[in-house]
């Protein structure tokens, strides 16, 4: 099988080739782009188990600070007391929760860099390719 030089091959079979190796670069980089929003998506799934911890346990403090309410309401004393106090532990345990959660889904990067950085780098060597 002879191949042929660049001086040989017809432009059409150049364009092609080129166009051949732009698809492959790009499937390419799909790919990678991919690879890096499964591991930022990971991130994001620890970081909604604890915001989801904490929305539970914002819902349990609501229902003993209305708890509260109503035995304080009811009876004046000891009841609504206890209450109140798990009412106000379970807040507080719901913002650590949040707020754990919240540093967590800042430190996520949603934007694939590696990926965009290539693809500029591919769109300007294709430029330079085609000039």
């Amino acid at each position: 099988m002879n191949v042929a030089t660049d001086s040989e091959r017809p432009v059409r079979q150049i364009l092609q080739d080129i166009v051949g190796n732009l698809q492959d670069i790009i499937r390419l980089e799909v790919q990678l782009a991919k690879a890096e929003l499964k591991r930022e998506a990971s991130k994001a799934s620890k970081a909604v188990v604890l915001a989801a911890l904490g929305v539970v346990l914002c819902i349990y403090a609501g229902g003993f600070l209305l708890l509260a309410l109503v035995h304080g309401l009811s009876v004046w004393l000891a009841p609504w007391q206890a209450a109140l106090v798990v009412g106000i532990a379970a807040a507080l345990l719901a913002s650590v929760f949040l707020t754990a959660a919240r540093r967590r889904f800042a430190k996520i990067d949603v934007e694939p860099e590696r990926a965009l950085q290539n693809l500029t780098k591919d769109a300007t060597w294709a430029r330079d390719q085609i000039k």
